[in-house]
């Protein structure tokens, strides 16, 4: 009884640990990592959904406080200031390439 009792310890250890790092990884690595631990089929869909959600919620998160950063920033200022202490000097150059065949 103490081996199975600690593989699925070890398996909710890795599950929880996997699940904290699920928003930084991709859904194939997700679902790779998910069936080497052997878990059913339902669990791995929920993890996998949560993970999906909680990116979701993240990103979602992270673009309104940065539209609410971007909102205060007065970009003017530091522009006028750059331009006229600098030059500004474009180098370009342009060419036409035959396509591939």
């Amino acid at each position: 009884m103490k081996g199975k009792e600690k593989n699925l310890g070890e398996m909710v250890d890795k599950v929880f640990s996997l699940g904290l790092g699920a928003a930084f990884v991709t859904e194939e690595y997700l679902r790779g990592m998910l069936g080497e631990m052997s878990l059913p089929k339902d669990i791995a869909a929920g993890i996998i959904q949560q993970a999906n959600k909680t990116k979701g919620d993240l990103l979602g998160l992270l673009r309104e406080e940065l539209k609410k950063h971007l909102a205060k920033v007065d970009i003017v200022k530091p522009l006028e200031h750059i331009l006229k202490e600098h030059d500004l000097e474009i180098k370009a150059t342009v060419r036409f390439k035959k396509k591939k065949k």
